[in-house]
């Protein structure tokens, strides 16, 4: 599979690469033939047709071109099935996520219902991963549908929620470390270290256990 991402094109270069992958893959097995090339398929997905690519596979190697739904073509009489997916012509209400995945999106059509669907999915890290790509190739929108948009307010909302979470308890543990480093040089020992972890920081002895096994070198 090749994608390219909405700034980019499926050139005839790229397609030879895939094509390439796809051989050697075929050819790595212990049997001849063990993979027949018909179980295999080879699948493009860009923003734009690539009409160039299409017009030199016609010409060189004589392939049909059979569109077999809104964005997404069969390339035929080839030594491997092709398969086409043009995002930028692709239903939005059928194919959410890839039906979006290029520029020029609209905010209320577009990055709300998105972000409505993502806040349910966002520890996905196949949803964050399609999400970056949209918000890389849409970055005036975002900033502003997060003045605007209920739906990004709330997700970031989130987000910061999450990153102050973090923050509060990366500072909580440099506050152990440090307090386990001061003991060492007033030459306290480790158990009372452990007292001192357990009464500043309401640690259970366990947990305070933990950090002194991990700092106190």
């Amino acid at each position: 599979m090749e994608y390219k991402s909405p700034e980019d094109y499926i050139s005839v270069n790229d397609f030879y690469k895939v094509l390439g992958y796809v051989c050697v893959y075929q050819a790595d097995t212990r049997k001849v033939l063990e993979i027949v090339p018909e179980e295999l398929t080879i699948t493009l997905v860009g923003d734009h047709y690539p009409g160039r690519l299409v017009r030199h596979l016609k010409k060189r190697y004589g392939v049909r071109v059979r569109n077999v739904h809104k964005g997404i073509y069969y390339i035929e009489d080839f030594i491997f099935p092709v398969q086409l997916l043009v995002t930028g012509q692709l239903p939005k209400e059928e194919y959410a996520w890839l039906g979006r995945l290029r520029k020029g999106l609209d905010l209320k059509m577009d990055i709300e219902p998105l972000a409505r669907e993502y806040k349910n999915n966002k520890n996905d890290p196949l949803y964050q991963a399609v999400m970056d790509v949209i918000v890389r190739a849409n970055q005036k929108q975002y900033e502003e549908g997060r003045r605007m948009c209920e739906a990004l307010k709330e997700l970031f909302a989130d987000e910061l929620a999450e990153r102050e979470e973090m923050g509060i308890e990366k500072g909580i543990e440099k506050g152990i470390q440090a307090l386990i480093e001061t003991c060492k040089e007033l030459h306290l020992s480790p158990g009372q270290c452990l007292e001192k972890l357990v009464e500043k920081f309401q640690l259970s002895e366990a947990d305070a256990g933990v950090y002194l096994n991990t700092y106190w070198k």
